[in-house]
């Protein structure tokens, strides 16, 4: 299980790196990062045995404060989520102020799926991390619920 704290970095880094969104951006190649993030992340319930045994981090972030590195990460997915957006709408409105009478509908399909896959791994993460925080000492699986109850 990889650490979290590298992969914070390279999600914040707002200028340079996989995840930076801007008028460059390779929209493709963010939606395979984002892939590829979603396989390091895909076991949520050692991180969230971890969030309980390891200390707050300090973001230096006031409205996230001292948050766990799980919530960390889905913070920073819901910024690049709404970055892509923010981005798409900007871009629309100077075309229309410089007069150019662009149709964009499907003409950004590479965006809209690395928003999508964005939004099921931010899901995904959180229902995950949610149940691993309800699920207490019970068991963790379906076999291991028939032995105990069976």
């Amino acid at each position: 299980m990889p650490p979290l704290t590298p992969l914070i970095d390279l999600l914040s880094s707002d200028s340079e790196g996989p995840f930076a969104i801007n008028s460059s951006t390779d929209y493709e190649d963010v939606g395979y990062y984002i892939e590829l993030l979603s396989v390091v992340l895909s076991d949520v319930d050692s991180y969230v045995d971890d969030e309980h045994k390891a200390p707050q981090v300090d973001t230096g972030l006031k409205k996230i404060g001292k948050e766990k590195p799980l919530q960390i990460v889905l913070h920073h997915l819901g910024l690049i989520h709404s970055k892509i957006g923010a981005l798409t709408t900007f871009m629309h409105i100077f075309k229309c102020v410089d007069f150019l009478q662009v149709d964009t509908r499907a003409a950004h399909l590479d965006r809209s799926k690395t928003k999508a896959a964005l939004q099921r791994l931010s899901m995904r993460v959180y229902y995950q991390r949610m149940a691993a925080l309800n699920s207490g000492d019970g068991p963790s699986n379906l076999l291991s619920w028939m032995v105990t109850t069976g």
